[in-house]
C-alpha cells in the first residue's frame, strides 16, 4: 500500500527534462541524444557545435550574460529580421532570464515568420510547450509540444518533453513509443534511460525499470533526478542497501519534489532496514 502511494507520488517528480533550461553536463557525445538538435536543452556538446557567428549571443545567454547578448541581438534586427531562428533566439535569451511573457512574445514572432515564409521550424513550438509546463498549463503544453513533432517529425527533443508529460499523467504507452524512437536511435542517453526506468515503475515493471537504470553511465547515476528514481526501482525490487546508497547525493541540486521523494523514500527504506535488523 505504501509502495503503490509512492507510486502515485512519482508523478510529480518526474518532468525534470521538461522545466530544466541550464546546460547539461554530457562526458561524451554519444550520450546525448539531441546534440545537434537547437531546443531548450542543450548541453555542453550542443554549445560547441553552436560556435558560430550568428550564436555567439545565444551562448551568452546560456552563460547568464543576458544583457549583453540581448544588446548584441537586438543590434543584428535588420540583417536577421527576417530569420525565425533570430526570434527563437532572442525568446530562448528571455526565457533562460526567466522572462517568460516576453519569452512567449518572441517565440510567437518565430512562429508568424516561419508561417509567412513556409517554413518548417518546430523549436518555438517545443519552447512554448516547456513554458506551458513551468505553468501547469499542460493541455496547452501538449499541443505545442505535438505541433513541433508535427511540423518537423525527425527531430527528438519535443519527443522527450512529450513524453515527460505522457508520463506525469501515466499515459505511459503513449510515453513508450516516443521514447523507444529515440533509445532506438541512440542507447546511451543517460536522461533518455532514466525515463524509460521511471515508466516502467509507474506500469510496475520492477525488473525492466532496473534494465534501463543499469544501463546508466555511472558519472551520471548520482545526479538527483535520476539518483532518486533508480532507488525507487531498487527499493521496489527489494534491494533496500543499494537504494540508500543511491540516496547519497548532493541535495541543493535537486528540486523540492525530487528532494520530497527522497525523504519518503528513504523513510521507508530504513524502515525496512530496521525489519531486518
Amino acid at each position: 500500500m505504501i509502495a503503490r502511494k509512492l507510486l502515485l507520488f512519482i508523478t510529480f517528480a518526474t518532468l525534470w527534462s521538461c522545466s530544466n533550461i541550464s546546460v547539461r553536463e554530457v562526458a561524451d557525445r554519444s550520450d546525448d541524444s539531441f546534440s545537434n538538435e537547437a531546443f531548450l536543452r542543450y548541453s555542453e556538446t550542443s554549445l560547441e557545435n553552436l560556435k558560430s557567428p550568428t550564436n555567439q549571443e545565444i551562448i551568452g545567454c546560456y552563460k547568464k550574460d543576458f544583457e549583453n547578448s540581448l544588446k548584441k541581438l537586438k543590434e543584428k534586427f535588420e540583417a536577421r529580421k527576417n530569420k525565425p531562428e533570430y526570434w527563437n533566439q532572442i525568446g530562448t535569451c528571455y526565457y533562460l532570464a526567466n522572462d517568460l511573457p516576453k519569452a512567449m512574445s518572441f517565440y510567437q514572432q518565430a512562429i508568424d515568420i516561419a508561417r509567412t515564409r513556409g517554413i518548417h521550424y518546430p523549436p518555438p513550438f517545443n519552447n512554448l510547450g516547456l513554458i506551458f509546463l513551468k505553468k501547469g498549463s499542460y493541455q496547452k503544453a501538449h499541443f505545442y509540444l505535438k505541433k513541433a513533432i508535427d511540423t518537423a517529425p525527425r527531430y527528438l527533443t519535443p519527443k522527450f518533453n512529450l513524453s515527460g508529460l505522457y508520463i506525469k499523467f501515466g499515459m505511459t504507452n503513449k510515453a513508450q513509443k516516443l521514447l523507444m524512437k529515440i533509445y532506438n536511435n541512440k542507447k546511451h542517453d543517460f536522461e533518455v534511460l532514466a525515463l524509460l526506468g521511471t515508466l516502467h515503475i509507474q506500469e510496475n515493471k520492477i525488473n525492466r525499470a532496473l534494465y534501463f537504470f543499469s544501463q546508466i553511465k555511472k558519472l551520471y547515476i548520482k545526479r538527483p533526478h535520476i539518483a532518486v528514481h533508480y532507488a525507487l526501482a531498487l527499493y521496489l525490487g527489494g534491494e533496500h542497501n543499494r537504494a540508500k546508497e543511491l540516496l547519497n547525493y548532493d541535495r541543493g541540486q535537486a528540486s523540492d519534489e525530487i528532494n520530497k521523494l527522497h525523504d519518503k523514500l528513504l523513510e521507508l527504506i530504513n524502515s525496512e532496514l530496521a525489519k531486518k535488523g
